[in-house]
């Protein structure tokens, strides 16, 4: 990453995180509501939930469980699964805590889909992510969250955490085979530290 995408990637944090915790949650977690069904469709919504602080609950038990492998190797495996949203505390602390090629990994793809997702053609001012190392899409983020920050409280939509229901596959899935699962462990090390 050269040093003005990398600067760009620092003002499109900073501005995010300089976000009210309400319009924080509502940004962050509209764009994973928003790019669901496209990252369902592709095979890693869960994915995409587990990196943002979500955890798994048992619907029948209401354990939490860190894979649904673990809640099958514990419960039933008819038990129903529901993704819990994180808190402010935590989702805003796993951004604090992101690099910066961990938020050009894994925000900057998810606030693009969820662009696409809102408008299939995308507005001209939105441009691809692809062009000259994403700087002009990076500077039209920035922009985009200044303005959400400036606008009056009467104007904003939040979304509220929903408990939000998922069928299992028959297949079991092992997150600990995905490339994000190490990052996801690292983040709750951070969030929860043990005492061994």
């Amino acid at each position: 990453m050269n040093v003005t995408t990398e600067n760009l990637m620092l003002q499109v944090k900073e501005t995010l995180l300089a976000l009210s915790d309400e319009m924080l949650m509502d940004t962050v977690l509209g764009w994973i509501e928003q790019t669901d069904e496209m990252h369902q469709h592709l095979g890693y919504s869960d994915e995409v939930r587990f990196i943002f602080g979500y955890q798994l609950q048992s619907g029948e038990t209401e354990e939490i469980y860190c894979s649904f492998d673990a809640l099958d190797r514990s419960e039933s495996k008819a038990a129903p699964a529901l993704w819990i949203a994180p808190s402010i505390e935590t989702l805003r602390s796993l951004l604090s805590h992101f690099s910066l090629m961990d938020f050009r990994e894994f925000v900057i793809p998810l606030a693009d889909d969820a662009i696409a997702a809102v408008d299939p053609h995308k507005d001209p001012g939105w441009p691809s992510t692809g062009l000259d190392n994403g700087q002009p899409f990076l500077r039209c983020l920035t922009a985009y969250l200044q303005q959400k920050a400036e606008q009056e409280p009467e104007n904003q939509h939040y979304i509220f955490p929903r408990k939000v229901a998922r069928a299992r596959n028959s297949i079991s899935t092992s997150y600990k085979d995905l490339p994000c699962f190490a990052l996801w462990l690292e983040m709750m090390d951070i969030l929860e530290p043990r005492d061994d």
